[in-house]
């Protein structure tokens, strides 16, 4: 027995040394090219399919190993239990069992790895086309908008420029909404069939024009960048400050002098307030400047450049009955005259009351952080009759400038202007009480 144990004692040092050497070599071709391959090569060797078969193998040299043990323990001697085969067996099956978990192990992690990988690549793939995506839609944009402005140089509309705009149109169509499509046709439309001759034309353009580019900034980033509406009033100062530049004055009414347009414009604000509290409005009426109306007036005309102007009156319209905050009807005067809601302190407008003031004309309304709502006042190329809108700067000879400078109709006028603007206040007022304003 003793001769045995030394035996067997030799046997496991060597198979000692052998595991030390095949370590160190496992490490270097770990290191080396070969790690990649031979991780690969065990990969394949135990992998799922083959598990069963090494579960097999393992167990049958299990039994192998208990009865040669068994034999042992019992001093019946063999050719194994002498020879110290027994040792090795014990030493190939802790090798195996060690190889085979460490095996199983890098299947997991690979297959979590290559998860990772594939989910990562999706990723990167629906970036990638985003970006694609984003930097198409801006180049179409961009094309559209130049050939929008070589239609409108033109200064009609040309077959040529109709095949142009249809072509911009399906581009725009390939990466948009038909929704926000047909919004955009739909402005399209109102600019590009402005009537020459109207003094609001370069307003109705920008206007319309802005709308075109609201509706591709949407697209583009999914969302209205700022909470203002662009102020197209802008360009017809612009246009005054060019006039002003060139020495060029205005084109006025040869027959309207001076006095009789500070005359003009006098009366159409006392009798557009005496109107309005005719019509059941209670509330005072205050005029917004330090000096009465006809001072104001006259400042106005006073010079071209930085002119006096945004003055005209106000009177309270609703009171809040949540927060006792009173909401305001103002109309005020730039070149022509507007008129809007807000609240009559700060902050002057919030998303509460602009949503409110939208719905009682959601195609005239626009708001800024001065205003919860302002427009326009009715204007119509197609029916001059029922056109409200007045330029007192330019004094422009439209229809409705026509009514106000005869003496015979301007009241019967001012009275119109005063309905539309007492219709507005009403609706306002039945809206606010359905949403508990």
């Amino acid at each position: 027995m003793a001769h045995m144990h030394r035996r067997t004692n030799e046997t496991t040092k060597q198979v000692g040394k052998q595991k030390e050497q095949l370590g160190k070599q496992s490490e270097k071709e770990t290191q080396g090219d070969k790690g990649p391959h031979m991780l690969k090569e065990s990969m394949r060797l135990f992998n799922r399919k083959n598990l069963p078969y090494w579960v097999g193998a393992m167990i049958l040299v299990s039994v192998i190993c208990f009865v040669l043990l068994l034999f042992s323990e019992i001093q019946i001697p063999t050719v194994f239990t002498s020879s110290g085969i027994v040792a090795i067996i014990s030493a190939f099956i802790g090798v195996l069992m060690t190889v085979l978990v460490t095996a199983i192990l890098l299947e997991k992690q690979a297959g979590t790895q290559n998860e990772l990988l594939k989910t990562q690549s999706q990723k990167e793939a629906e970036k990638d086309k985003d970006v694609k995506v984003f930097e198409e839609k801006l180049k179409i944009y961009k094309e559209f908008f130049s050939k929008l402005h070589e239609v409108v140089q033109e200064g009609k509309i040309t077959p040529s420029g109709v095949e142009k705009l249809i072509f911009q149109i399906s581009y725009l169509n390939m990466h948009t909404r038909s929704e926000r499509v047909n919004k955009i046709l739909g402005y399209l439309q109102k600019a590009l069939n402005r009537d020459e001759s109207d003094e609001a034309k370069y307003k109705i353009l920008a206007d319309n024009v802005f709308y075109i580019g609201e509706e591709m900034q949407q697209e583009l980033y999914g969302k209205k960048l700022g909470d203002e509406i662009v102020d197209t009033k802008i360009f017809d100062a612009l246009i005054s400050d060019f006039q002003v530049a060139t020495g060029k004055e205005p084109k006025l009414d040869e027959v309207i002098t001076l006095e009789e347009k500070i005359e003009i414009q006098t009366y159409f604000w006392k009798e557009l307030i005496e109107q309005i509290k005719s019509m059941g409005i209670t509330s005072p009426i205050e005029w917004s400047d330090s000096v009465g109306i006809e001072e104001s007036v006259r400042k106005y005309y006073e010079k071209m450049r930085n002119r006096h102007r945004y003055f005209g009156f106000s009177f309270d319209v609703y009171e809040s009955k949540e927060t006792s905050r009173k909401v305001g009807f103002y109309v005020e005067i730039d070149n022509d005259y507007y008129y809007g809601f807000s609240w009559n302190d700060e902050p002057r407008s919030d998303e509460s009351l602009s949503q409110i003031v939208k719905r009682v004309s959601p195609s005239h309304y626009k708001s800024n952080q001065h205003w919860a709502g302002w427009r326009w006042p009715n204007y119509s190329n197609s029916n001059p009759d029922i056109s409200h809108d007045l330029n007192f700067w330019k004094m422009s000879p439209n229809k409705a400038m026509e009514r106000l400078c005869d003496k015979s109709t301007r009241k019967a006028f001012v009275k119109e202007v005063a309905q539309e603007m007492v219709e507005q206040i009403n609706k306002f007022i039945e809206i606010a009480k359905e949403n508990n304003l």
